[in-house]
């Protein structure tokens, strides 16, 4: 594969410190903040729009556009690679089941028709789904045990539990990195839905859709699925409305967010607060609750650069509170980040070692943990990095 060297994040990052500006200070001139600035250096963003690559190139004085235009859809750097084995996730997601492919009614080749070929007692696949779920949210391996199951099911299962089934590959697939399978997957729960479950379980599959989408950079098309989602959550009088809508408040935040409108994070992140005064916090395919908001808040505080922010919100939020593994787990990550990002070695240290203590299995999948190890191997404490290359050894970085 063809590179073009360096990459973007690292000629931008060049050509500010030739010019003295600090990030701040550029964000200023291109109308983004010094968080984005940091995220497009460290190639966490990409610069897809020709108008900001233009201004980019503009206030930096470069000298060669094309070149620097060019180096925006360059791929130096592998993604790093996940330590799972997608292979039968990818193959359930991407292969459509035989019975598919038949007529309703039509015979099968073990005899009888293919409904009852393929039938199985009421609720059982429901119930299935059910249990991977509880298993993704409260397992100590939660990656492994679910890719053990979730490919059958996803070929057995259709409707409701389909839906669930296909946003949980989702979830997974996008966690570690493969948006690929993620999307597909997306998009099956949402058609899986609309065949044959309630509104809040299409809402929350076109939620994981628009989430998905938000992932891959597709922000216009994110906000508009987001919207259709909330707008079919409203005609639900289910149980679980409550923490549907309010994790598609979340989602809003986060897509918010994203396109670095910070007014309208805020406000969706208020208005999450509210359901989650009223969900109920035992259904495991939609866990969401107050600590769920106050961890969003300061997400989107990082995200945004308002440090300070994040390091205030940081300090109420109680992960151990979290009713589940993976929530406590990724809640100590999310810390993690935030003392990393203030440059304190211990609190990123003891929030990295909670994590594990939650969930071992996550701090080995989960890059932002996998990020924050790596760069303690390198702090200039030798105390320090002796901490972290012992966890770094557990993670499987070292």
């Amino acid at each position: 594969m063809t590179t073009v060297d360096p990459p973007l994040g690292r000629r931008i990052a060049l050509a500010r410190q030739h010019r003295g500006l600090s990030r701040r200070a550029l964000g200023d001139l291109v109308g983004r903040s010094a968080e984005w600035v940091r995220q497009v250096e460290r190639g966490d963003r990409p610069v897809d729009r020709l108008s900001v690559l233009l201004q980019l190139a503009t206030v930096l004085q470069v000298a060669d556009v094309a070149a620097f235009v060019a180096s925006a859809t360059a791929r130096p750097v592998a993604p790093p690679r996940s330590p799972l084995d997608l292979t039968a996730l990818r193959d359930a997601v991407f292969t459509l089941p035989a019975a598919a492919l038949r007529r309703p009614g039509a015979p099968s080749a073990e005899g009888g028709t293919a409904d009852a070929a393929n039938a199985r007692p009421d609720g059982t696949l429901g119930d299935e789904v059910t249990w991977l779920w509880a298993e993704w949210q409260n397992s100590a391996e939660p990656y492994t045990r679910t890719l053990g199951r979730l490919p059958a099911v996803l070929r057995a299962a259709t409707g409701e539990a389909a839906a669930h089934a296909y946003r949980l590959a989702c979830q997974l697939a996008s966690r570690v990195g493969d948006g690929t399978t993620a999307l597909a997957a997306a998009q099956h729960a949402v058609l899986a839905a609309r065949d044959g479950g309630c509104a809040c379980t299409t809402a929350a599959a076109i939620g994981t859709y628009a989430q998905t989408l938000a992932h891959l950079g597709a922000l216009p098309s994110a906000e508009a699925a987001c919207d259709t989602a909330l707008r079919t959550v409203g005609d639900c009088a289910c149980a679980a409305r409550p923490a549907v809508a309010g994790r598609l408040h979340l989602a809003a935040a986060r897509i918010a967010t994203a396109g670095n409108a910070a007014h309208a994070a805020r406000r969706w992140l208020s208005r999450a607060a509210g359901y989650a005064r009223e969900a109920a916090p035992d259904d495991p395919r939609s866990p969401f609750g107050v600590q769920d908001v106050a961890l969003q808040a300061v997400r989107v505080a990082l995200r945004l650069g308002h440090l300070s922010d994040a390091l205030r919100l940081s300090a109420r939020v109680e992960p151990d509170s979290m009713p589940d593994r993976a929530r406590r787990s990724r809640g100590f990550i999310t810390l993690a980040c935030v003392h990393a990002r203030a440059r304190s070695a211990p609190g990123t240290l003891l929030a990295l070692g909670k994590a594990e203590q939650a969930c071992a299995e996550e701090l080995r999948v989960n890059r932002y943990a996998r990020r924050a190890i790596t760069d303690l191997l390198s702090n200039d404490d030798g105390l320090v990095r002796a901490d972290a290359w012992a966890l770094a050894g557990r993670a499987g970085l070292a």
